[in-house]
């Protein structure tokens, strides 16, 4: 597993991920988990998909460890295994295991599908921290059905604390060359021109915020069937996955369908013959909201959620509501909030309604004295929240208006 690179690169690998990631999340799930820190778009995506809640404190304490009875759940729920049903086959008991726990149908079932055998004693442990490779091999067993893809040098480094002959080596070559681990904890050892090691501290309890990157990054592989988060290995004939651009990332498929919205677009005849469309009418009404000013709307029958907006003034933030059929009175309507509260949507929104993930995508215009500006906005309809992704100037030498902006701030 030893191989040859230079400090440069590892230095470069290490704050290339640590900015990938913080680009990435919103922190709109947990107090201790901001944008700008690492992992957090991957702990957010399994918050919104049911993976993970934190504490109730609302703190998601993402250097904190995960034992390893607590790692299998959030890898069966990554995974949407359905663990509910014995299997005979599982009944290996492990001599410090109850069958009453709340763990062990995840661990009957990763007893089923032979990716844990315990320790050499009999026990399982399940109340220890889940350490580096113990994690990395449950989750590649796991996600690629008890094999080990081959790995093929796409990420050239070495470690000095994994061993080529280690029993967990071709797993780790494969976690690496395919970039499912996060790297922030690597300490560099050696610097030079020509080469440098690092030590990745295998043995040690993999945190919560690492167990979440790597679960969303394998998740997102094999979702879409593609052997590496690097786009020169699928990006050539490989056009159907899902990739948010904004964010530069590969993403999984979304866990639940319950705002897969039935279609999104100018309120119509549809949506008024809808056996809630008088009561949503009045309450909205009662709500000072003029309907007619409506223009675009999303609606999931299965939720039974309405999701409409409301253009602004030129220059004035468009209201974004939602409604919720299931609830009834005042409590059913709420309006979204803006992240961060300093920016501001422009009116004539040109795109609503495009679903990527947990959000729906939304693109507007604005402009002042010969420049415009172009904004991209992120509606999270089951957090109620809008944050600004990117924004984009029009403007040179503010007379000119070009077709591609000449800056994009990201957000």
């Amino acid at each position: 597993m030893k191989k040859i690179f230079s400090a440069s690169l590892l230095l470069s690998l290490l704050f290339s991920r640590q900015a990938f990631a913080a680009n990435l999340g919103t922190g709109d799930f947990f107090n201790d988990v901001k944008g700008s820190d690492s992992y957090d778009y991957q702990i957010d995506w399994l918050a919104d998909n049911g993976v993970i809640r934190g504490y109730d404190d609302g703190t998601f304490k993402p250097g904190q460890c995960v034992n390893r009875a607590e790692f299998l759940k959030m890898l069966y729920a990554t995974r949407q295994a359905d663990v509910s049903t014995p299997n005979p086959s599982a009944m290996y008991l492990f001599s410090d295991v109850d069958l009453k726990a709340w763990y062990w149908p995840y661990l009957r079932y990763a007893i089923t599908n032979g990716i844990v055998q315990g320790y050499p004693d009999k026990t399982f442990r399940p109340a220890n921290c889940v350490n580096r490779v113990e994690a990395v091999k449950m989750a590649v067993l796991e996600f690629h059905n008890g094999k080990v893809p081959e790995a093929w040098g796409a990420l050239q480094t070495t470690l000095v604390d994994v061993a080529p002959n280690a029993w967990y080596s071709a797993m780790m070559e494969y976690a690496y060359d395919a970039h499912i681990l996060g790297l922030t904890h690597l300490k560099t050892v050696t610097e030079s021109i020509s080469g440098g090691s690092a030590k990745y501290f295998p043995s040690e309890p993999m945190s919560r915020g690492e167990v979440a990157y790597l679960l969303y990054m394998i998740k997102a592989l094999v979702d879409n069937d593609v052997a590496a988060h690097d786009s020169s290995i699928w990006a050539n004939g490989k056009q159907n996955v899902l990739y948010n651009e904004e964010r530069g990332v590969l993403m999984p498929k979304q866990h639940s369908d319950a705002y897969a919205f039935d279609g999104c677009g100018k309120m119509s005849d549809t949506y008024a013959k809808a056996s809630w469309y008088a009561g949503w009418k009045k309450i909205a009404t009662d709500a000072g909201i003029d309907v007619m000013k409506i223009s675009d709307a999303c609606f999931s029958a299965k939720a039974g959620v309405l999701v409409f907006m409301i253009p602004g003034d030129y220059a004035e933030m468009a209201n974004i509501y939602k409604y919720d059929t299931k609830v009834s009175g005042k409590d059913s309507l709420s309006k979204a909030s803006l992240i961060p509260s300093d920016r501001q949507w422009f009116a004539s929104p040109e795109k609503f309604g495009k679903r990527i993930g947990n959000f729906i995508r939304l693109v507007g215009m604005g402009g002042d004295a010969g420049c415009s500006s172009e904004q991209h906005f992120e509606y999270f309809f089951e957090k109620n929240v809008i944050r600004l992704v990117k924004e984009g100037n029009y403007c040179v030498n503010g007379l000119t208006d070009e077709k591609e902006p000449t800056t994009w701030m990201y957000y």
